[in-house]
Order: structure tokens, then sequence, then C-alpha cells
């Protein structure tokens, strides 16, 4: 296979090589069958190479150079080569003279001959005979001329078999760079300028589905989406022109139409001359990469969600117990924000708990075990007093060899649960303090299972009942069925949410129960409350009082005050609706409660001791405190006697009752206000003091100590101006000054501002003061607040201080981020070593700071210094020195690996170094040794030329982590470089393809230009030469021929004058040669031929104006003839053909002045548009038939207002589209079939009419109407 495309591509070559060639060339069988001929050989017979195939060489050949059987055995290599001058006979059957090499060749396993023809143009007689062999006695000087022409014949042709030979070694090595391509893992991919592919290896086939076939040859938009058009052209195409090498990430498409994302980079090819031949590109399939990323995302969402919506504390910290990640709630636990605690450790963040906490992560991280529900409390510095219970759960974070780099924490707020368990043990001591005081009875709580969870009282032992026995049991366990049949339903009711009070029986005695739920803080029922007493003798003592109930019943109800009437065990027999509705209770409710229920404990001692002088019979009248059912204060006046009966027993006390509450409540908040300003006044950490008429009245115990006093007497009565210096610090005497800043507050009512105080010691001190103006009766008061600054000051100084270290430390870590992310995102070590200089020098405020490679290998061995960074006013240090040459780094202690660290030069103890630094005008040097895996030794050196200065240890340790960064990312470019190590030898290897093939393509292009300079050149240096010459020879004898024309005519009819009556013989022959028509036709004739010298004339002119295409230079140009030299170059194409019609060509020229231009890049501009015209034209009428009149071609020119020129290019063609015109301009778009056009030459125009011309080109184009072009360039051009 590989064997057939070579054969194919040398046929293809020599058939280039046929087809270029100026020279005559032809094959043809020894009985003269022609096997090939070029266009040059069938040319100079008059034929085309067609019609020249169908004839016989020795019919054309007049004269032989040597006879055909001298040809019917195959000669060797060094045969000799007939070399003679001949005669071809021409199509018009006129003879060609021509100088002919004929010579055997062997070619299919048959004999030919080989011819090489070269037509002679003589400038002797043109109507002389043809040429006839020369003898050879008088050859000598034509054979010499034969046998040098045929040498350089030989020459070329041993020429053409060594490029072949060439191109077939370029072939095998371009079979062998396409192995190594294909062993390439990635995919690789190249194109020519046309975008067409020429490189598709393996990777490429499984990455797109396309095989190598299906691939080569394609426009590499096959593997693209349509509309990734534009984005490449934007985003690819232009990046990739403007820098040469592009990187991007592309979306790209299968075969099987699947799109995926790929990273793509991009270079462009050029050949040794430096000149774009295509581009090759590497592919990589993002796809894997995609998901993945796509799947971390969401890992990485879910892991936030579940921070952010935990109801627990959650943290992460490194083995440095430092702050990774910590999520909002544990951060407002802390009170902080998340973002506060990264990077700080639990001592900065928590330093009053650090102390306990820190050895249990020390413990965690050595044992690698976890510790689970640690308790701890205490309040945070940044919220005192408020004190928190946590629960925290801890856990080692290990790598995958096992070690700890971290702690994991979960910590719980049990702040809630706390509280609540100490409010339960506050409620069971309240339980069993009150069943404890309750007289004659118990109080019992029970669960919903009816076991009793609490049991206290004075009457359990009377019934022989105990807690103990109680307490942890069921009613079933401790009661007989009976008993427990008849509290089971007041129970029930309980924990159904209902308050009971019922009467019940046990032991003999009558018991009052009174039952209600028992609920937690969510109110939820989680138990009841049964408080039982014994009213056995209240019974008896309600029957007595019964009977007298009625008589005061009325007085009762309708009494203002409230009636409380009280038995022998303080147990309440009566009250009426007055008194009820004071504590918010019902008489029913009331009814069996003790005194003792209806007030706190201060108020039980009270109570005892005044129900004791009620048994003595006395009565009193005192102010007392009561506890209403909602739990409020009742404060009441109560006036109280005893009640005995007829025997004069005591049998309880009576009590009148007027509430006093809003009363009491004005007092105590009266009190408490004033108590509370006084406690603030005299407690606050600021000092703050009264003003009177401007001088001190009052002041606190923060005023004395802030001003140095021991007793207020020292500052009363005097004015705060005399509190400070004689002046402020704006210059204004103090006293008047603060008699005004006093009159300002009275004025607004308050008043800041800063101000220096001074103590009585003499020292000054910076305060804020604040003076409000307060109304105590009808008196005016200044208040005045003072803070002293001095600790304010010195805090901002050191916050000052503080935040320039901090940005300096996050400079030095930017700078440390910034490289190692230029080595995760450029491997070019250059850029690399560029960036570190510049950076740090920014970062440190250097005057100078380079890199420097030490060059062993180098004969001698020498240094580089390779970058800088430095003051636009210091010397450039970049170049090579000798390795003893110490006059720019210090380089024996780069050798040693050591760091040199010199503060003072002036004070180095190496004299020849310290001379070269202040050579150069360096005072303080910092160099540290760079050295990679591979070997190679380096240095970074930081100059300080200005001042002395003195290195710290930061910026030393600073620097050795900057020297560690770049050998890793000399590593980096290193590894990857043995990586693409076989594709950088493919890329090499094609270069050299490519070098071998622009040899030849040069020889080619040389043949093409030789030709092109045949038709711009020759057919204006040769054709406008060879073919002038001799018109100017014919256009210079026409006149001389129709004179002597003119005089044979006359003399003619001079003749027929003078002998009116010629012979038989002359009349015959006068007839036979038509005289009189031919007197009448000659003139006619010379003029014709004159018309058409003349016309020659025109088309070397026209040729010679079209060759500026090869003109680079500006110059002041005829745009009209630019134009016209391009029609008479298409003008083959303007005429009628078979297939259509004259192309009529329009010209509406306006006066125009010379235009300074490039002409040879305008003539191109013009073939281009006015080609396309003919292409769309012809399109047209091979679409539609189209054969009237209108086919046209119209051209416009006129100066325009704004000194340029402006020309119109209008076609009469089938138009475009909106969307063709978008992309009208864009690089490689064509609508033109595969093999007719590039999509350049618009490109091209537009480049050459706004960039090079500083003009404009633009298109006007209606659909199925025609499209118009129109130039507009500066009559001169700008300076760019």
């Amino acid at each position: 296979m590989q064997s057939q495309l070579g054969k194919a591509k040398r046929n293809r070559s020599r058939r280039q090589l046929l087809e270029l060639s100026p020279i005559g060339l032809a094959l043809c069988r020894t009985d003269g069958t022609f096997l090939d001929v070029n266009p040059a050989f069938a040319s100079i017979i008059g034929r085309t190479v067609a019609e020249t195939l169908h004839l016989n060489y020795w019919e054309i050949q007049q004269t032989q150079c040597a006879p055909p059987e001298k040809y019917l055995e195959c000669q060797t290599k060094n045969s000799h080569t007939h070399l003679c001058e001949a005669a071809y006979k021409h199509k018009n059957q006129h003879l060609v003279p021509v100088r002919v090499s004929e010579r055997a060749i062997e070619t299919e396993g048959q004999c030919a001959i080989w011819l090489s023809v070269e037509e002679i143009f003589n400038n002797r007689d043109q109507n002389s005979a043809p040429l006839e062999a020369a003898p050879p006695q008088g050859n000598s000087h034509l054979e010499k001329l034969l046998a040098k022409q045929a040498a350089e014949l030989e020459k070329t042709q041993k020429l053409l078999e060594e490029k072949i030979a060439e191109l077939e070694q370029a072939q095998e090595k371009l079979r062998l760079q396409s192995q190594i391509i294909d062993q390439i893992h990635e995919a690789v991919i190249s194109t020519d300028m046309d975008g067409s592919i020429a490189i598709w290896n393996q990777a490429c086939q499984k990455l797109y589905g396309y095989e190598k076939t299906e691939a080569i040859g394609q426009h590499v938009s096959l593997i693209y989406p349509p509309e990734q058009q534009d984005f490449l052209l934007e985003e690819v195409i232009k990046p990739l022109q403007e820098k040469g090498e592009h990187e991007i990430e592309v979306i790209a498409r299968r075969k099987s139409g699947e799109k995926f994302s790929s990273h793509l980079m991009l270079s462009l090819l050029k050949d040794k001359t430096g000149e774009v031949v295509g581009m090759m590109g590497s592919l990589t399939d993002l796809s894997v990469c995609k998901a993945l990323e796509q799947e971390l995302a969401q890992r990485q969402a879910l892991f936030d969600a579940f921070l952010k919506e935990a109801s627990a504390g959650l943290c992460i910290l490194d083995s440095q117990l430092r702050y990774v990640q910590i999520n909002q709630f544990l951060a407002e636990i802390n009170c902080l924000d998340p973002a506060d605690h990264i990077g700080k450790t639990v001592r900065e963040i928590l330093p009053n708990i650090a102390p306990i906490i820190e050895p249990l992560y020390e413990q965690i991280l050595r044992t690698k075990q976890p510790l689970i529900n640690i308790e701890m409390s205490g309040d945070n510095p940044r919220k005192p007093g408020f004190v928190r219970h946590l629960t925290g759960s801890y856990f080692p974070l290990l790598d995958k060899d096992g070690e700890a780099i971290g702690i994991g924490a979960v910590v719980v707020d049990i702040s809630d649960r706390k509280q609540a368990e100490a409010a339960l043990q506050k409620s069971e001591q309240l339980y069993r303090t009150m069943a404890s005081n309750f007289p004659n009875g118990a109080v019992m709580l029970f669960d919903p299972e009816l076991r009793y969870t609490l049991v206290e009282g004075t009457e359990l032992a009377a019934v022989g009942l105990s807690k103990e026995l109680m307490e942890g049991k069921t009613i079933w366990e401790v009661f007989e069925p009976d008993v427990c049949a008849q509290i089971e339903p007041t129970y029930r009711a309980a924990l159904a949410g209902e308050t009971v009070v019922t009467e019940f029986f046990y032991s003999d005695r009558v018991y009052l129960g009174y039952a209600l739920p028992v609920r937690n803080e969510r109110q939820e029922i989680t138990g009841g409350l049964l408080m039982t007493q014994n009213i056995t003798a209240r019974q008896l003592a309600e029957e007595a009082l019964r009977e007298s109930e009625e008589k005061y019943r009325c007085i009762v109800e309708t009494a203002d005050e409230g009636i409380w009437i009280l038995d022998t065990e303080s147990n309440t027999t009566f009250v009426n609706q007055k008194m009820a509705d004071m504590l918010g209770c019902t008489p029913e409710e009331m009814i069996g409660q003790p005194l003792f229920a209806f007030m706190d404990a201060e108020g039980i001692a009270i109570a005892q001791i005044s129900l004791k002088r009620r048994r003595e019979g006395i009565g009193e009248q005192l102010d007392f405190k009561f506890r209403r059912r909602d739990g409020r204060d009742l404060w009441a006046m109560v006036s109280t006697n005893s009640l005995a009966d007829k025997q004069g027993r005591y049998v309880g006390a009576l009590a009148m009752v007027a509430d006093i509450t809003d009363r009491k409540q004005t007092e105590a908040a009266l009190q408490q206000s004033e108590a509370k300003f006084r406690s603030l006044y005299e407690l606050t950490s600021l000092p703050v003091f009264m003003l009177c008429d401007n001088d001190i009245c009052d002041a606190n115990t923060a005023t004395l100590k802030l001003f140095g006093c021991t007793s207020p007497q020292e500052l009363y009565g005097k004015n705060p101006g005399k509190l400070s210096p004689p002046f402020q610090p704006n210059g204004r005497d103090s006293l008047s000054l603060a008699d005004e800043m006093i009159a300002i507050a009275f004025e607004r009512g308050k008043h800041r501002f800063d101000w220096v105080h001074q103590r009585l010691d003499g020292t000054d001190f910076p305060a804020e003061v604040v003076l409000t103006v307060i109304e105590v009766g009808n008196e005016k008061i200044i208040q005045v607040v003072i803070q002293d600054l001095t600790d304010r000051k010195l805090a901002e100084e050191t916050l000052v201080r503080s935040e320039q270290a901090l940005r300096q430390q996050a400079q030095r870590e930017q700078l440390l981020n910034q490289i190692a992310n230029q080595i995760r995102t450029s491997l070019d070590l250059d850029t690399i070593l560029a960036t570190a200089v510049q950076e740090i020098r920014n970062l440190m405020h250097l005057d100078w700071c380079i890199f420097t490679w030490y060059r062993p290998n180098s004969n001698p061995p020498v240094w580089e210094i390779v970058c800088e960074a430095k003051n636009a006013a210091l010397p450039s240090l970049l170049g090579t020195y000798s390795v003893d040459d110490r006059s720019s780094v210090p380089r024996p202690h780069i050798l040693r690996r050591q760091i040199m660290r010199i503060d003072d030069v002036s004070t180095f103890e190496d004299a020849e170094v310290r001379e070269n630094f202040q050579a150069l005008k360096i005072n303080s040097v910092l160099s540290l040794p760079v050295q990679t895996a591979s070997g190679d030794i380096g240095a970074i050196a930081c100059y300080q030329a200005m001042s002395v200065r003195n290195w710290s240890d930061s910026e030393v340790e600073l620097m050795q982590a900057v020297v560690a960064q770049i050998a890793i990312a000399i590593d980096h470019a290193e590894l990857y470089t043995q990586t693409r190590t076989a594709a950088r030898l493919a890329q090499a290897q094609t270069q050299q393809l490519e070098q071998t093939l622009h040899e030849l393509q040069r020889t080619q292009t040389q043949l093409i230009q030789s030709e092109k300079m045949s038709s711009l050149g020759q057919l204006v240096a040769g054709v406008a030469h060879e073919i002038n010459n001799p018109v100017n020879f014919i256009y210079g004898n026409l006149s001389y021929t129709s004179e002597y024309t003119q005089n044979l005519l006359k003399m003619l009819q001079l003749y027929q004058k003078e002998y009116p009556q010629p012979s038989a013989r002359i009349v015959d022959a006068r007839e036979d040669f038509e005289i009189d028509y031919l007197i009448e036709d000659l003139p006619k004739i010379l003029a014709s031929m004159k018309v058409g010298a003349d016309r020659i004339r025109d088309i070397v002119l026209s040729l010679r104006t079209f060759s500026r295409l090869d003109e680079a230079e500006k110059k002041q140009v005829d745009i009209h003839e630019g134009i016209e030299s391009t029609l008479l170059i298409l003008q083959n194409r303007l005429k009628h053909k078979a297939d259509y019609p004259t192309i009529n060509v329009i010209k509406e020229y306006g006066n125009l002045p010379l235009v300074e231009c490039y002409p040879g890049q305008l003539n191109q501009v013009f073939m281009n548009l006015l080609s396309n015209a003919l292409d769309a034209l012809e399109m047209e009428m091979k679409k539609s038939d189209r054969t009237d009149k209108n086919i046209a071609i119209t051209i416009r020119t006129q100066v325009t207002d704004n000194n340029s020129v402006a020309i119109w290019i209008a076609d009469s063609g089938p138009g475009m589209s909106e969307d063709v015109q978008k992309r009208l301009f864009d690089p490689f778009f064509t609508t033109k079939p595969i093999g007719k056009g590039t999509g350049l030459g618009l490109a091209i125009s537009h480049s050459i009419i706004v960039e090079k011309h500083g003009g404009k080109l633009s298109c006007n184009s209606v659909l199925g109407e025609g499209s118009e072009f129109a130039i507009e360039i500066p009559l001169r051009l700008k300076i760019n």
C-alpha cells in the first residue's frame, strides 16, 4: 500500500513538474506514438495536450535528428543524447524552428524517446524558407551550444531525479513518523492552511470514531458541531494566529454525533523560513474529568448542606489544631463567623477552654482513638456571663497510611437540658419543701403509669405510710383495690389535663384532695400532682360556723374589703368573693387551703409570728405580701384579730384585707430606680460626674480614680477646664473652650467631642467626652461621661502593626500561591522564573532580583543570568559571566549549596566580593541556591541598592519556600518533557520532513515562479520582450509595408493606365489573382494588422501593469490602470462561450487622481472580487440557463468627500443571503464547491484594504438580484 502511495505521489510530482516546465517535454514510443506531453510542447505546434497525444511524432518533426531505427533498442543510462535544430509542423501548416534533445529511455519494459524542445525565435526574414539541418562540418558552434544545453538539461533531469529520491526518503520518514504519532496516547491531528486534515493518529480514531481514510483530506470542521464554528474562529484561530500557540477547552463531536468536552493544545507549523504552513494540535477527552467534577461538586454541595442544616456543631481541625472547616451552628456557639475561624488555632478562638481541650486533642492525635460525649461548661470571652453547657465527641482523621492528619468534632449544646435538669431538681426540692410544711397533709407526684415519683408530707406517718414505701410504686402496689377504685378516676382526670378537687375517706379520716396536671416547658403533660389535707377537724368547725354563716353572709358579701377566716390550724374556713378575687381564685378553691399556700417563704415566717400573736389574743394591722394564684404579688393592708369560742378558747383568726398593690409597686419602682441609678452611677467603669452651674457637683468612683483623687471633695466646685492642661491640641484656651462646649450641650441637649484632660499629678491623657443635659425638677444639670482613650490609642497602634504584619504574611502566602498556580497552569520555565523574580521584588520591595543558572557544559563553564526584575534606574545584569567573574552574583556559595545573607556589604569579610557589590552600588544581599532533581544548579539573588537592609528570618524562610516551589516547577517541567519526548521527536521528524518537502516545494515554486515570470515576467520580460521585439519589428515595418504597398498599387494602376490593353496572359492572371479585390482588400489587411499590433502592445502593457503583484512598495498609481489590467487578464472569461453569452463590463469611471497605495496588493483585491463575480455569474447561468443580455459586471469609481477613493464592483448574479454575508470575510468560509475555493480570497482582500490601506471593504447583496462590493481607501496612506 505504501509503495503504491509513493508511486502515485511520484507520478503526481512528475506531472506537476511537466505541467509547470517552460520547456517543451514529451515522451513517445519509437513508432512515434505519444505517451505524454506537457502544455509547453503542445503550444509550440499550436495545439492542446489532448490534440497532440493523438498525433505521431515523426509526422510533426520535419527535420530529423536521428532516424527512428536508431531507437529500436533502448540505450544505457550513459547513452548519447541527440541534439539538433529542427522544424516542427505547426497546426497552421507553417514550420516552427526548434532546438531538440532526443534520448532513448526504458519505461514500463519498452523503449521510448524522451524529448526536450525549445522554440527558436529568429530575427531573420520572417518569409524565409524552413530551416534545414546544417552540414556537420558547419555546425561546430551549434553543436557546442546544443551540447551545453543538453548538459544543462541532463543536470536538470538529474536534479529532478535526486529530488524524487529525496521525496521518497521523506516519504519513508513520513511513514516512520506516522507510526510514532500513532503510538502517542493523545489524539494528534494536523491540518494544512486550508483546514484539510493531514495527520490523524489512532488515538484520534478511538476518540472521534472516524477511520484515518475517512478523516484524511476532510476539513477539520468535521469534528466540531456547526454551532461551534464562530467560537473556533474567534477564540481559537485568532489567538493562535496572534500567539503561535494556544490552549483552550472546546466542545467536539464524535462520528456518532455525540458531543463532548475536550482540551485542545494548538501550535502553528512553520517551515524553516518561518512561513506558516499548517496547524498541529493534541486533544484530550475531558468527559470523565467533567463527570468527576460534577460528582465532586454534588458531593461538596451535599456536604455543605449537611454542615449548614446540621443541628449540632461540626468542625475539622488539622494536626496543628487549626480550624479547616466549621459550620454556622458551632460558629455561633463561639460567637464568631465561620470565616473568622479558618486558619486559626483553638487557643486563638477559645482561650478560656484551650488548656482543657488541647490535651484531649493531642491525646486523640497521639492515640488515634476517639473521645465520646465529653461534657464541658463555661462562658465565652466574647459573651461574658453567658454560660454554655456542651457535650462533644471527637475522633481522629486518618490518611491512607493510618496517620492522624486532623480531628473531626461533633458538638451539641446541652444548655437547655442542663437548665431543665436544674429546674427539675429545684422543682423537686420545692415540692418537698412545700409538702414538709404542709400541715395535716401530703403532696404526691405521679407519672402517666400512676407510679409515685415524689411523696412527702406530715400526714403520711399518721396513716402508716411513708415516702420509702410509696416512691417508685404504683397505686395498686401501695393501696387496697377499693382505695385504688376510689382515687384512680381523680388521677386519670389530672393526667387528662383537668384540675380536680374531691373528698375521700381513708383510715377513718376525711381528706380533701386537690389533683392537677404537671406540664413540662413545652406544655406537655408529664404526670400529675395530688395534694391531700386532713379536714376532719375542719368539718366539725364548719358545722359550728354554718350556724352563724347566714347571719353574717350579707355583711361579708357586700364588704369592700376582703374577709378571711382561719381555723386553729391556719386553714381557710371562709373567704368572701372580694378576698378570692384579690388572690385570683374562687372562694370554693380557697376553702381548706392553709394560709401559707398564698405567700412565699418570707411571708410564711412573718405569718407564723403574726399567728402566734393571734393565739395570744393580740390583734394588729400590718402591710403584708400575698402570692396570687397566677404567681403575682398582692400587697395588702391586713387588720387581724383572734376568734374565740364561748369558753374563750382560740378557734381561729379573722382578717380584713385591703389591696394596696398599686401603691407598693409605685413605691418599689421609685426605690428600685433610685437604687439602680446610684448603683450604676457608682459601679460603672466609665467616669461620670455632674455639673451644676458649670462646676462639678457630684462624681462617681471611676471619676475619682481617673483623676487620681482620694475623695469627691477634691473635685467639687471645679470647672472641667481646670482639670485640663492650659491649652488644647487645637491651641484654644481650655477654660474658655470648656465653657463653650457646655453652652453647645445646653443648646443641643447632647454634645460629644474629643478632649485632653489632666490628672491631679499633672499627667495628660486623651479622652472622649459626652455632655448630656438632664432635668431634675425645674433645674437643668449636665451629666459628663468621660472615656479614657489612652488604651484605645495604644490598641489602635498595636492593631495597625498587627495588620501590617498580617498583610505582609498574606502577601507572602499570595506569592507562594501565585508560584504554585503558575506551576499548575504553565510548564514554561522561563515564565515561572520571570513571574517568581517579579513577584519577589514586588513583595519584598527589592531594588534587584535575579535568577542565574550554572552552565558547567559550556566551554568554558559560565554563569547565565536569565531573569531579572529591577529598579528602572539600575543597569541590567542579564547575560553570561565567566565562572571566575564574581561581578554580578556571589557564586562559590551556590556551588556549595549555601545561603549568602549579607545585611551590610561594607562589613563583608571577602574583599573581592565586597568591592564587586560596591561597584554595583549594592548594599545588602540575600542569595539562595536552587538545585533541581536533574542536578542543574541555579540561584535566586535579592539585592538592595538604595539602602542597607537587615534581612529577617521570616524573609529568609519565605525565600526558601519560594526556592522549593521553583525547584518543584523545574522538576515538573522535566517530567513533562520526558512524557512528551516521543511527541516532540515526532514533531522534530515532522519538521525535518517538512523542511525536505519545503526544499522540493521551493524547487517547484521556483519553477512555478519561473512560469509565472514567463507570464508576469517572460510574458512581460519574455513575451513582452520576445513577442514585443518582433511586434515592434512588425509594427515598425508596417508603415514601410503600407508605403511600399501603396507604391506598388500606384505602379499597378499606372501600368493599367499606360497599358490599357494587356496581353491575354496578364488578363488571365488578373482574373486568377482577383486584382481588383486585392487592390481594395490589401489596405484593409494592413490596417487590421496595425490594429492587431496595437492590440498586442496594449496586452503587453496591461500585463506589465498587472505584474505589479510583485511590487511590495507603496507608490502613487492610476487605479483605472490596475482595473483595466485585471480585466484584460480575465478577458477570456468575459468572452462568449458555447455555454453562456458574453459578460458585459459596464465602466462608470470618475475623474480620479493618482492614489498612494500598494498597487500589487490592490490588483490582487480587484482580481479576487472580479473572479468571484465571474464565478457567481457562471454558476447562475449554469443553474438557470440565463442567456439574456443583462448579465454584466458594473465598475464605478469616484472621489468621496473625505479625501478617499471609492470603487464599486457589482454583478447581476444570484446574490447572497444575510447569513452568508455575515461570514463573508471569515477565513476558510466559502460557498463554492469543494476544490473551487479555499475561503481565503475575501479574507485576504479584507485584510489588504482594512489593515494595509486603512480603508473599508463591505458588501451589499440582495438574494436573487446580485451583489455589490464597495472599496474605500484614502488618497494618501496614513503612517502606522
